[in-house]
This record gives structure tokens, sequence and C-alpha cells, in this order.
């Protein structure tokens, strides 16, 4: 399973692409704001997945369930927009 990082505020959180937390420091940084765990919190109450897209260009909303593409966009303001529709 390929590793991603997130950086929240000015912790380090690593996720792999399948949006859970892995503390491995072989894993790249990537940067995002501090909106990140409660969006992934929100999601989760909604039955969804914040995942990031391989490759770093982008966020995706799976099914929580069955892992489904349900939506996917740029960036975390286009998450926020679907989840609040």
């Amino acid at each position: 399973m390929r590793q991603q990082s997130s950086r929240v505020g000015s912790a380090a959180v690593r996720t792999s692409t399948d949006g859970r937390a892995d503390r491995s420091p072989d894993a790249p940084v990537r940067e995002v704001d501090s909106r990140f765990p409660g969006i992934v919190q929100r999601a989760g109450r909604a039955g969804y997945r914040l995942v990031p897209v391989e490759g770093g260009s982008g966020w995706e909303l799976l099914d929580s369930e069955d892992g489904a593409r349900l939506h996917r966009c740029g960036d975390l303001d286009d998450i926020e927009a679907y989840l609040n529709s």
C-alpha cells in the first residue's frame, strides 16, 4: 500500500492512500490545511472515506462500505461543498 503524509498545523499526519493514519517516517509529507481532520471526521459520519488522489493531485470521497468512488476534486473547499450539499 502506498503511503502519503499530511501536515496539519505544525504536526505531520501520515496517511496511506486509503486514508488511514500511518506514522511511517518514510512516507512523503503532503501539505494540507488545519481543516483536514474535521473534514475527515465529517466525511466518516456521512458514510464516506476521504483519501488523497494518488500522485497528490486532489481528493476523493469513497463509499465507506464498498470503496466506490463517489466524488473527486482538486481541493478541500470542493470536498466541503460536496458534504454541504
